[in-house]
C-alpha cells in the first residue's frame, strides 16, 4: 500500500462527480441554427407567396413601380426573416445554454455573494 491510501476511491468518484456537475456543459449550437433558418425561409415563403401573387396581378400594369413591387414585397420578407430567424436563434440558444449549466450559474451567484461577505469582514 502507498502512503497516499488515506482517500478512498469512492470519495475521489464521489468529489470528481460533484466537481463535474459544477462544471459547465457544452451545449451545441446546431439546433438553433436550425431553428433561425427555418423560421427565416419559412417568411421568405410567405413573402415569395405574397409577391408572387401580386406580381400576377400587376403584369399587365403600365407603371414599372407597380410592376416591380412584388420585388419589394420579397426584399422585405427576406430582411425581416433574417432578422427574426437571428432573434430566435440567439435567444434559443442563450435559454438552452442556462437550462443547461443551470447548477454552474448557480454555483458562480453564490461564490459571488460569499466573496463579497467575506471581503466586507476583513
Amino acid at each position: 500500500m502507498s502512503s497516499l491510501s488515506f482517500i478512498s476511491p469512492e470519495a475521489l468518484t464521489e468529489l470528481f462527480g460533484a466537481v463535474n456537475i459544477a462544471l459547465p456543459k457544452y451545449v451545441p449550437a446546431m439546433p438553433s441554427i436550425i431553428l433561425g433558418l427555418s423560421i427565416m425561409f419559412s417568411m421568405l415563403f410567405i413573402g415569395l407567396v405574397i409577391g408572387g401573387a401580386d406580381a400576377r396581378k400587376q403584369r399587365k400594369s403600365k407603371s414599372f413601380i407597380t410592376r416591380s413591387r412584388w420585388i419589394l414585397v420579397v426584399l422585405a420578407s427576406l430582411v425581416a426573416g433574417i432578422l427574426v430567424g437571428n432573434f430566435a436563434e440567439d435567444k434559443h440558444y442563450t435559454i438552452r445554454c442556462i437550462y443547461t449549466n443551470r447548477q454552474h450559474y448557480a454555483n458562480v451567484h453564490w461564490l459571488r455573494l460569499y466573496s463579497k461577505a467575506y471581503r466586507a469582514q476583513q
